[in-house]
């Protein structure tokens, strides 16, 4: 009985959580499948948001999916193909902030892509 009520209060939050984040985080389908050109010289941060979780915490309002470590080897492949674009573009990344999901799921993935930025770019923060 005390485990079905710490559930539905689990529950409950989750719901709430997310309707509230659902509020600010709006988004509209585009058609766009370009990065946009850099208009000026502003220092600029990156964020580097790894989805993958071992598990799902149902209170958890992030952008996340199970880890399938075949997907995760791909989408750290594609983020670094997608950092090279940037620094094309002329991008100037300044700082580095990792979120997630489980950014350190897997740590050579990481490890790889942090190291590339570290080449191109001239980190301040990280």
């Amino acid at each position: 009985m005390q485990l079905e009520g710490i559930l539905l209060i689990e529950n409950f939050i989750t719901y709430f959580v997310r309707k509230k984040n659902g509020d600010y985080l709006q988004f509209s389908p585009s058609s766009s499948t370009s990065i946009p050109v850099k208009k000026d010289n502003r220092p600029i941060l990156l964020y580097l948001h790894i989805p993958f979780c071992e598990e799902l915490c149902p209170y958890c309002s992030f952008n996340r999916i199970v880890f399938h470590e075949e997907l995760a080897r791909k989408y750290f492949q594609a983020l670094r193909k997608e950092i090279l674009m940037y620094k094309e573009l002329g991008y100037d990344f300044k700082a580095l902030y990792i979120g997630g999901g489980t950014p350190t799921i897997l740590i050579d993935e990481l490890k790889k892509t942090v190291d590339l930025l570290h080449t191109l770019y001239n980190l301040k923060e990280v």
